[in-house]
């Protein structure tokens, strides 16, 4: 069985990745399970805990049955709230996903990542939608052949349906479309260009295999998760789901 610890209580994200590894039904169901939580407000982590069924709430990020777990899930809501979790997570030799947005700080990132490296600790990070059912079967049914495709990928960069100040950093939501557009296109950015208007942002990536394509990243409107692809003289728009019942 390996044995996971949630570090950050204050998403929903919380509730959806416990639900993927502890629910019966879950492909992680029986092999994986999450037996320990902590997070910043200890009421708001007890009741967590209670509802998900976690069995354990640590007291600090020094509680030493941190010892014990096998994967460290660092979980914040907020990109600020990750980095001592992750450094704490490498310093114990655990393999550590980190939530998006991985930090709010460039600096912060590029110290975790070496931090990791120079540690050998295998550390991850994603958007869920790259595990989306649409950019699934987007990857099952796309051509990554010597005919590079182009993408669209469109989400919020500002929204007024989070009233947080740490919600208007570029990497709450961009790294969506950031995410899922790097996993369609089987290639490396090689050159970066943005431009800001009064809609949003739009930005044109080249990448190493030739191929062009952008982020079309929002501003004060509803939350937009969509994909255009164009290959092989065809056109796909599809629009992705991001609240859909993880359970």
């Amino acid at each position: 069985m390996i044995k996971v610890a949630i570090l950050g209580s204050d998403s929903s994200h919380t509730e959806a990745y416990t639900s993927l590894i502890n629910k019966s039904g879950s492909p992680f169901f029986g092999q994986a399970k999450v037996f320990w939580i902590w997070g910043e407000n200890k009421e708001e982590t007890n009741n967590k805990a209670k509802a998900l069924d976690i069995k354990y709430v640590l007291s600090d990020l020094d509680a030493p049955q941190l010892s014990d777990v096998d994967i460290i899930m660092v979980i914040g809501r907020f990109g600020d709230s990750h980095y001592l979790p992750a450094i704490k997570a490498i310093e114990l030799g655990k393999p550590t996903f980190v939530d998006k947005p991985f930090t709010n700080c460039d600096n912060q990132a590029n110290e975790i990542i070496k931090f990791a490296a120079s540690r050998n600790i295998p550390i991850m990070s994603f958007s869920p939608l790259r595990f989306s059912e649409e950019i699934i079967s987007i990857n099952k049914n796309t051509k990554k052949s010597e005919k590079p495709i182009s993408v669209v990928a469109t989400c919020p960069l500002l929204t007024n349906s989070i009233v947080d100040e740490r919600a208007k950093s570029i990497y709450f939501y961009s790294v969506h479309a950031v995410d899922v557009m790097l996993s369609i296109i089987n290639s490396r950015p090689k050159s970066v260009y943005a431009l800001k208007h009064n809609a949003g942002v739009w930005v044109t990536l080249r990448f190493e295999n030739d191929t062009v394509s952008s982020v079309n990243l929002t501003i004060g409107k509803e939350e937009i998760y969509n994909v255009v692809l164009f290959e092989d003289g065809k056109i796909r728009s599809i629009d992705i789901n991001p609240y859909r019942d993880w359970e």
